[in-house]
C-alpha cells in the first residue's frame, strides 16, 4: 500500500469518527458542547476542501458553523468564538469588494519563471517542490473557468501552499527557498483582492497580515530584487484590503459599489504609487478645480483610467471642450449614480484632505506627470476596532446567511 493510500484509509476512519462525534455534540445544547461542535464544523469545513473536488460538502460544514454560532447567541446570549465573528464580518464585507484587475499576474508570473535558473542549481528538495507547485498554480490563471470558481481557487491554493508559508521569514537560510516563500506570501495577499468571492466563502483560510522583510539583505542581488518586489506588491494589496474593510463599514454599500474607482497598476516594478491607485470616489471630486489649478491640456490616453461614473461633471460642464466630449462618449452612457464620498465612510474626518490630495494626483495623471517615489495615503493604515454587541452579532450572522444563500444560488447557476 502506497503512502497516499495508507493516509486515505486512515482519513476515512477518523473522518467517520469526527462526524459521529459531531452528531453527538449537536444532540447536546449546553454552551460547551455547542462551542465544540462549531469548532469541529470549522475543521471539517477545511478538511473537506482538501478531499472534495466539489464545493457541496465544504459549504454544508461552513453553513453549520454559522448556524451553530448563531444558535449559541440565541440560546445562551454569549459570544464564545469572537474570531469566527471577525471572519464572518470580513467575509460579509468582501461580498461587496471590487475584484482587482488580474493583468498584474502577468508580471508576477515573469518573476516566478525568472527563478528557474536558481531552481536548476538548487539541491533543496523542499524548495524545489514548492517552486514547482507555485509554477503549476500560476498556470491556472489562464483558465477562464478557474477565475470564476472561488472554490477551485481556494482548493488549489491550499494544496499548493507549503507549510513554511506560515513560519517566520528567518525560518530558512536558503535564499532561493526564502524568495519562493515570499512569492507565495504575495499570492496569498493577492487572492482576496483578485478573487474576493474566495475570501467570502473561506475567510479563515486566506491569511491577511503585514509582510516582514528578511532580517538582513540577501547576498544574491537578483534574489534581493525579487524579495523587495514581493514586499512592495504585498504592501500595496495589504493596504488595499485594509481600506476595503474600512470603506465597507457603511450602510450605503450598494451605492458605494457604483461610485468607487481605482487606477489599476499592471506592472508594480516600474510604477510609483499615488492617491488615485487606491480606491476612491471620483464623483465626489470637484473636477472643475483641475482647471483652476492650471491644467492647460489633456493627455487623452490617461482619461481612459477613469470609470464612467464620474462623467456627470464633464457632461454638465464641458461639452464646449471637444477633447472631453470625445472621451465622455467613450466612457459610456449608463445611469449616473447618486454621489458617494469619503464623508459616507469611517474616514469622514479626513475626507476633505483626502479629496484635495486626489485632485492634485489626478492633475498629475492627466498631464502625464509621474511620481519619483511612492505616495502612500495615511488613511490606508487605519485599523478600525472590531467590537460587537450580542444583537449586532446576531444580525451579522443572519445577514451573512442570506449572502451565503445567494452564493449557493450562483454556484448552481455556474454548474448549469
Amino acid at each position: 500500500m502506497s503512502l497516499r493510500e495508507n493516509l486515505v484509509a486512515k482519513f476515512v476512519v477518523y473522518y467517520g469518527k469526527a462526524l459521529n462525534n459531531l452528531r453527538q455534540m449537536l444532540n447536546k445544547r449546553d454552551v460547551a458542547s455547542m462551542s465544540r461542535a462549531s469548532l469541529s464544523s470549522l475543521y471539517l469545513h477545511i478538511i473537506a476542501i482538501y478531499e472534495e473536488e466539489t464545493v457541496d460538502q465544504s459549504f454544508t460544514f461552513g453553513s453549520g458553523l454559522v448556524q451553530l454560532t448563531r444558535d449559541i447567541i440565541v440560546k445562551h446570549q454569549q459570544i464564545t468564538c469572537p474570531s469566527v465573528l471577525k471572519y464572518v464580518a470580513n467575509a460579509s464585507k468582501s461580498w461587496y469588494f471590487p475584484a482587482y484587475d488580474q493583468k498584474c499576474l502577468k508580471e508576477l508570473n515573469r518573476f516566478i519563471l525568472s527563478l528557474e535558473v536558481y531552481a536548476k542549481k538548487s539541491c533543496n528538495f523542499q524548495a524545489l517542490c514548492s517552486y514547482n507547485d507555485l509554477i503549476e498554480f500560476s498556470k491556472k490563471f489562464d483558465d477562464w473557468a478557474f477565475k470564476f470558481d472561488s472554490y477551485q481557487v481556494v482548493r488549489d491554493w491550499l494544496i499548493s501552499a507549503p507549510s513554511g508559508l506560515f513560519v517566520l521569514p528567518n525560518f530558512t537560510t536558503d535564499e532561493f527557498e526564502l524568495v519562493v516563500l515570499y512569492l507565495y506570501k504575495v499570492l496569498m495577499m493577492m487572492l482576496p483582492n483578485l478573487f474576493p468571492r474566495a475570501l467570502f466563502c473561506y475567510p479563515h483560510l486566506i491569511r491577511v497580515f503585514p509582510m516582514t522583510p528578511p532580517p538582513q539583505p540577501l547576498k544574491n542581488s537578483y534574489l534581493q530584487y525579487v524579495c523587495q518586489y514581493c514586499i512592495r506588491v504585498h504592501d500595496f494589496f495589504y493596504k488595499r484590503y485594509n481600506l476595503l474593510i474600512n470603506l465597507t463599514e457603511t450602510s450605503k454599500r450598494e451605492l458605494m459599489m457604483k461610485a468607487w474607482n481605482e487606477v489599476i497598476i499592471e506592472e508594480f516594478s516600474n510604477t510609483h504609487f499615488d492617491y488615485y491607485h487606491f480606491l476612491h470616489f471620483p464623483m465626489s471630486l470637484p473636477f472643475h478645480r483641475l482647471w483652476d489649478m492650471g491644467m492647460k491640456s489633456v493627455d487623452m490616453k490617461h482619461l481612459y483610467s477613469y470609470n464612467h461614473y464620474q462623467t456627470e461633471w464633464f457632461r454638465k460642464n464641458c461639452f464646449q471642450d471637444p477633447v472631453v466630449e470625445i472621451h465622455y462618449r467613450n466612457f459610456g452612457f449608463g445611469p449616473i449614480p447618486q454621489t458617494f464620498s469619503f464623508n459616507d465612510t469611517l474616514l469622514v474626518d479626513s475626507a476633505g484632505d483626502i479629496e484635495n490630495n486626489l485632485l492634485v494626483s489626478y492633475q498629475n495623471l492627466i498631464n502625464g506627470v509621474a511620481n519619483e517615489q511612492d505616495v502612500i495615503p495615511e488613511y490606508t493604515l487605519v485599523q478600525a476596532p472590531f467590537e460587537l454587541t450580542i444583537n449586532e452579532a446576531y444580525k451579522l450572522l443572519g445577514d451573512f446567511q442570506e449572502l451565503r444563500r445567494e452564493k449557493e444560488k450562483q454556484n448552481l447557476e455556474f454548474k448549469s
